[in-house]
């Protein structure tokens, strides 16, 4: 159960009835990412071709909110590797580094739970615009400070990423972006070029 508020909203339930309708489709032991907007709108099939992997990101969902579809839309699945990055949302909502902590936790509890043999790497927060006034530059650094610990004590992947996208001012490259927030071809290019380690090349 997710002791968590969660609200969902429409987006959130159209998405989730479509990951419905494909589960029995959808191969499992697999790749998947999940998270919010941001993973919701990286073309995994352009960065990476001919491999299968499977986006299960949702626009505008929170920590609680994947804590909620987790079993429906991640674990059915028994990926093999799971990206997550979620958490933005949280903080522009105006969450404290310590209390996304704690979600993080219930988070990383759920899949150590539900699969115990899964490989997972968590992705850190990325950076964002100056005009972006419900968000603030240092909570997400502490945030993302206060995440690597418990990701690598549950025996996840600790991926930090942040400082790869911003400018000397510690803001987001606008090369990078669309909108001060949400990632261009170029952004979504870096992050690609980033993970393909972690990702085994086509058979």
């Amino acid at each position: 159960m997710n002791d968590f508020e969660f609200e969902p909203r429409p987006h959130w339930q159209a998405r989730l009835s479509l990951f419905r309708s494909l589960n029995s489709s959808t191969a499992k032991n697999g790749i998947v990412f999940a998270g919010d907007s941001l993973t919701e709108e990286f073309d995994l099939e352009l960065y990476f071709p001919g491999r299968g992997l499977i986006n299960r990101g949702i626009s505008g969902d929170h920590i609680a909110g994947l804590i909620e579809r987790f079993d429906l839309s991640v674990a059915f699945l028994k990926p093999a590797l799971l990206f997550i990055m979620i958490g933005i949302n949280d903080l522009g909502d105006g969450m404290l580094p310590g209390q996304m902590k704690d979600r993080y936790l219930a988070l990383l509890n759920r899949i150590t739970e539900t699969l115990p043999e899964t490989k997972v790497v968590v992705q850190a927060l990325l950076p964002f615009s100056a005009d972006r006034p419900t968000l603030d530059r240092m909570r997400v650094l502490e945030t993302n400070r206060l995440l690597q610990s418990p990701v690598q004590s549950a025996g996840f992947t600790w991926l930090d990423f942040h400082d790869d996208f911003c400018r000397e001012d510690g803001f987001i490259d606008p090369q990078l972006t669309n909108d001060g927030l949400h990632l261009n071809h170029s952004g979504y290019k870096k992050w690609a070029k980033i993970i393909e380690p972690f990702i085994p090349p086509t058979k």
